[in-house]
């Protein structure tokens, strides 16, 4: 757990700086558009997959990461219930993916 926390940590702190000037708006839209394609890959029935309460949150170097929810047909066919996750860089993170989520969702998001 420790471990996860750490490389969350240290992949927000590293977080390169783009070299072009947006608007925060506009880096905000990508980073969600960006952070549900990587979810969508991750899951089983990425296509069935429904996004809420998604969060763009600036990382002290400037770039960005994704915290939020999302809903998606598991292998039965059926929606499984909502998940949290959290996209850092490539690195997705989905609640029922790891053991004691819990403690990095209140840090991070």
């Amino acid at each position: 757990m420790k471990l996860l926390v750490a490389v969350v940590l240290a992949l927000v702190l590293a977080y390169p700086v783009g070299a072009q000037a947006r608007s925060d708006a506009t880096k905000d839209s990508m980073a969600e558009v960006r952070a549900q394609r990587l979810v969508r890959e991750s899951l089983r029935d990425g296509r069935s997959a429904e996004f809420r309460a998604l969060q763009v949150i600036q990382a002290g170097s400037g770039g960005r990461y994704v915290c939020g929810e999302v809903n998606s047909k598991n292998a039965f066919g059926g929606y499984s219930g909502h998940q949290r996750f959290i996209v850092i860089r490539e690195m997705v993170v989905i609640e029922e993916m790891v053991d004691d989520f819990e403690p990095v969702w209140r840090q991070f998001c």
